[in-house]
């Protein structure tokens, strides 16, 4: 059952006891970003398909992430990756808490879309979306997001 509570939020809570070791749901993500625990980690893993790399194929206009294969630099370069080159989003990673990272989440959401989808499916006046959006999407978008309670220091500066 999905419970709620303004202590705790959104949780959920078992009918019976679970076993350890027991897989109790299983998807695919909406979305999904590099962001290892060890900074040291962001050379060894491809930031396109997160799997961790035997051959290194760095980006061709940053010095901040690597890929697995052509394919993926290349899948990668003319999506959301030219973005993150443009800020220069993942310098900050080696600089900035693994907290403040956390940005980029939102902005990977962002950026899987194309502009015309928001174009087409943003109420200005709600804050929300509206129209034809897929059911994953919206219910990534609708997830609670906890700001009033995060602190200053997991904020990224820039």
């Amino acid at each position: 059952n999905i419970e709620s509570s303004d202590l705790l939020g959104r949780y959920a809570v078992a009918d019976e006891d679970i076993a350890p070791g027991t897989i109790v749901a299983s998807g695919d993500p909406t979305v999904a970003i590099l962001n290892p625990d060890n900074r040291s980690l962001m050379y060894e893993f491809c930031v396109s398909c997160l799997r961790p790399v035997d051959r290194v194929y760095p980006c061709l206009t940053c010095s901040s992430v690597i890929f697995c294969s052509p394919a993926c630099r290349s899948s990668a370069g003319s999506s959301f990756h030219r973005y993150q080159c443009q800020m220069d989003l993942y310098h900050f990673r080696q600089e900035d808490t693994e907290d403040a990272f956390n940005i980029f989440m939102t902005l990977q959401t962002l950026w899987q879309k194309p502009p015309s989808f928001f174009f087409d499916n943003w109420s200005r006046e709600k804050v929300e979306l509206v129209g034809e959006v897929d059911l994953e999407y919206q219910r990534f978008w609708n997830m609670v997001t906890h700001h009033e309670t995060r602190t200053e220091r997991s904020f990224l500066k820039i």
